[in-house]
């Protein structure tokens, strides 16, 4: 058999069955719209589709559910908050955004503002942009290493393509519960945008983006004092017991790096993992209000029949599953699957309350949205988009095929080592692909060599889902599974040559030539002999040279933060090193893993 046939195979191999006579024709009753339709996307951060907790009375979730097309397998594109919503927003993935970790952490850098973002490609078309709520994509008024932007007043996402955004700090002195009050204004901010914008005109592009149930991210420590919650009569997940002796090593150390930010909850104290679930599932009812608020305003607006209203989130939570909080250098279905749910009656009304098994992922949303909008062929009109659109699968839920694969990666620094500023080359370093039956992921450290000379710095994991749903066994582990093991790295091969690999963008500044930083042994970029008459190599090899950037010391790089880097001339020698060293790491944050990225003038 081909490889290509074994990969159809492959990718196709588990794809849920539904009936289209249950669903009728797409086609029926359809009207021709008259306009651009409007494009709401509301949000959360860290809420999982739906698993291993009872229903909740979530009204306005259900409500915007029954009126669409709900994708029961849309995973993230990548792990972390700030990696995940930099491929929803720019539809590339990691490599190429340049996201590899949680933004304000000592080596990340703002999102780079020249890249072209989903409000800066629907501008194009017409549209009116706006955004309120949790971006997570760069600091307040600055962004690159070199100095602050030249940010609007009260509209600091204006360099990313947005003609309507609000400042909002948090309320909680304390830093724990962010949601809690940030969730109310930013709603109330939608809410009063779409009073006044809703039903104009002109389209409108808006995201509100919600907090919760992000607060988990704190439990136990941040919920020691804690309101009365409900009970929700959860029980414990059924995939709770699990031997992570044959899993990657790096989901202990994970839970050892996890624990100095939310303390810990002992393995056996089922009382608190069942607390924290029932605590999880009222984040998540406490939201579902913000968004009817949300529909409500959207319907006194007079622009609901012409609104697209897209409701999904960043990525999921472990929430006791396997033994493990929140979400990290893994590859389970529980932070890997998102809601996805799309609503536009005017054009589908004959899919209302539709499931499909179309395999989907963020980076899709861009040429999705971009297609809803009227751009015919959107991955053509914009070659650097990375994912594919989904309207086939708003036409026909049941027939659209989706995707044979998704693919999802991971660089985000995870033991107490990586905290303490004592990186160590960990295999922590996800690429993994999923399909309908098979999930394949590699586990690298970061050496600087190429993949195919690195062997012996890599771990996997393999889950047959049709026979392991709650994925227990790690058939990588199981010398019986070594064929498909190789059959399935080979594909993951083949996916981080496709989709991983160099993009060409059209930078909105001059063009410019993204380089590689060389890392040292253990993953350093070496930038003491970067010069112009000694510059960077190339990483070698492919697929992918990744690259490890240093955790650090957070106090030599707080002047990119807060733009004093930028403001004034360093003035003494350290200083000057801390600025060069910036300047070099916000080149490395750039860095595409199987080389450099060009960029020309839009």
């Amino acid at each position: 058999m081909s490889r290509t046939t074994r990969r159809e195979a492959l990718g196709a191999a588990g794809a849920a069955a539904l009936t289209a006579a249950a669903l009728g024709q797409a086609s029926a009753g359809a009207q021709t719209p008259t306009r651009k339709p409007n494009i709401l996307i509301v949000m959360c951060d860290q809420e999982r589709a739906p698993q291993w907790t009872p229903d909740l009375p979530l009204p306005a979730r259900d409500w915007i559910d029954s009126h669409g097309v709900t994708f029961e397998r849309f995973h993230h594109s990548a792990v972390q908050c700030s990696s995940a919503r930099a491929c929803m927003w720019t539809g590339m993935y990691v490599p190429q955004n340049g996201i590899f970790g949680n933004f304000l952490q000592s080596w990340q850098f703002s999102l780079d503002p020249r890249i072209p973002t989903i409000a800066d490609l629907l501008k194009e078309q017409g549209y009116t942009t706006a955004f309120f709520g949790k971006w997570h994509l760069s600091m307040v008024g600055t962004s690159l290493p070199e100095g602050p932007l030249d940010t609007l007043r009260n509209n600091y996402l204006a360099p990313y393509g947005f003609d309507y955004s609000e400042i909002s700090t948090s309320l909680e002195p304390a830093g724990y519960n962010d949601g809690i009050y940030n969730d109310p204004v930013w709603t109330k901010q939608g809410v009063d945008w779409l009073k006044e914008h809703g039903g104009g005109d002109q389209p409108w592009f808006c995201v509100v983006s919600l907090l919760n149930p992000h607060d988990i991210a704190y439990f136990p420590r941040g919920f020691t004092a804690d309101v009365t919650r409900p009970d929700w009569e959860v029980q414990l997940p059924p995939n709770f017991e699990d031997d992570v002796r044959s899993k990657p090593r790096v989901h202990a150390q994970y839970d050892g790096g996890a624990a100095l930010v939310r303390g810990k909850i002992k393995p056996d104290d089922t009382a608190t993992w069942k607390r924290l679930i029932n605590t999880y599932c009222d984040l998540i009812v406490n939201t579902d209000d913000n968004y009817a608020a949300i529909m409500k305003a959207l319907h006194h607006s007079g622009g609901f029949d012409d609104t697209v209203v897209i409701r999904t989130a960043d990525h999921g939570e472990m929430a006791g599953s396997h033994r493990a909080v929140g979400k990290g250098p893994m590859i389970y279905d529980e932070q890997l699957r998102m809601p996805l749910s799309i609503s536009y009656p005017k054009r589908f009304p004959a899919v209302q309350g539709a499931r499909t098994p179309a395999l989907a992922e963020a980076v899709d949303l861009v040429p999705t949205c971009l297609e809803l909008a009227g751009v015919a062929d959107p991955v053509n009109r914009y070659p650097w988009l990375r994912g594919r659109s989904l309207v086939p699968a708003l036409q026909d839920p049941v027939g659209a095929r989706g995707k044979e694969f998704t693919v999802s990666t991971c660089d985000e620094v995870w033991s107490p080592q990586d905290f303490a500023g004592q990186g160590k080359a960990w295999r922590r370093h996800v690429r993994a692909a999923l399909s309908g039956r098979f999930k394949i992921a590699r586990y690298v450290a970061m050496t600087g060599k190429p993949q195919t000379e690195r062997t012996e710095d890599q771990e996997y994991e393999l889950y047959d889902l049709r026979e392991d749903p709650l994925e227990l066994r790690n058939l990588a582990r199981d010398p019986a599974y070594k064929p498909l093991l190789d059959e399935l790295l080979t594909v993951l091969n083949d996916l981080e040559r496709e989709r991983l690999g160099p993009v060409e963008v059209p930078l909105s500044g001059p063009p410019s030539l993204i380089e590689p930083i060389r890392p040292d042994p253990i993953g350093r970029p070496s930038i003491g002999d970067q010069t112009k008459e000694n510059p960077p190599s190339p990483v070698e090899g492919v697929p992918g040279a990744y690259v490890q950037l240093p955790f650090g010391d957070p106090h030599l790089l707080a002047r990119v933060y807060d733009g004093v880097g930028g403001d004034r001339l360093p003035q003494t020698a350290d200083e000057s090193r801390a600025l060069a060293e910036a300047r070099a790491l916000h080149r490395a944050r750039m860095l595409c893993e199987l080389g450099p990225m060009a960029g020309r003038t839009r």
